[in-house]
């Protein structure tokens, strides 16, 4: 507890008032900014995984991710024109 217990409304709300003046805009921006990052590097963890339990290898799947990267998971089109495309540059 940073303040003292209140016994009236009035108290309540300068402490409130009080609290709220002392947070930054730039403590503020730093939680957004932390938030905003994690759930980028989730959804992008979560796409590796995808495309590896397909059968990807390093670099198509980081190819893919790339093209793909405003979903959570690849297409599985996507998926199949790449094997397709292997096949033919196989034969």
């Amino acid at each position: 507890r940073m303040l003292p217990p209140t016994k009236s409304i009035e108290e309540i709300e300068h402490n409130v008032k009080e609290c709220l003046d002392s947070v930054t805009l730039l403590q503020i921006c730093r939680r957004d900014i932390h938030s905003m990052l994690t759930r980028v590097f989730a959804n992008c963890s979560a796409r590796f995984m995808d495309v590896y339990q397909k059968g990807l290898d390093g670099e198509k799947a980081t190819w893919v991710n790339k093209k793909y990267r405003g979903h959570q998971v690849i297409p599985e089109s996507i998926l199949k024109s790449l094997e397709q495309a292997h096949n033919a540059s196989t034969v």
